[in-house]
């Protein structure tokens, strides 16, 4: 296996033990964006001191709820990119699990998703387990297309780079 395609099967299995953190972090993600929105500023800031209140050389006062607000809606921005990234690796981990085989895709459910040892997983599928690793692998080879595209494709299957350069 080239050290590409060994970065790109590890990167995969990672993201594969990960599967349930990520569903955790989404939902978490969704939750403080809505508490976000739902709140107002004054909710989210203490009162107001003009103490603290700073001026420029214009001896123009700063807007503390002004200078709130824009940091609360930067941060509503940032959760909902974060989100938004989120939700599309969950999203193509679920499609290309759904295009798996029927047995390859319970392989991936047990062991990485719901993280089970071998040995249970040998008696669930009636396999032996070299068997297992050997199927776990073609999927997680097959799923590290479905995440990193091309570039793991063509690291599987040299083939597709003659014919990427054949095509350009």
């Amino acid at each position: 296996m080239s050290k590409t395609k060994k970065e790109f099967f590890n990167a995969t299995k990672k993201q594969l033990s990960n599967y349930k953190q990520l569903n955790a972090n989404i939902i978490k993600l969704k939750k403080e964006i809505q508490m976000l929105k739902d709140n107002s500023v004054g909710d989210l800031m203490k009162g107001v001191s003009y103490d603290s209140v700073k001026t420029g050389k214009t001896n123009k006062t700063s807007n503390m709820i002004e200078d709130a607000i824009v940091n609360v809606s930067d941060l509503i921005t940032e959760k909902e990119i974060d989100l938004y990234e989120s939700e599309i690796i969950k999203s193509t981990i679920d499609l290309a699990i759904r295009n798996l085989k029927p047995i390859h895709k319970q392989i991936i459910t047990y062991k990485y998703i719901e993280g089970l040892e071998w040995s249970l997983i040998v008696d669930k599928v009636y396999l032996e387990e070299r068997q297992l690793r050997e199927r776990a692998n073609q999927a997680i080879n097959s799923i590290s297309i479905a995440l990193f595209g091309k570039k793991a494709l063509i690291e599987q299957e040299p083939l597709f780079e003659l014919l990427d350069y054949r095509l350009n």
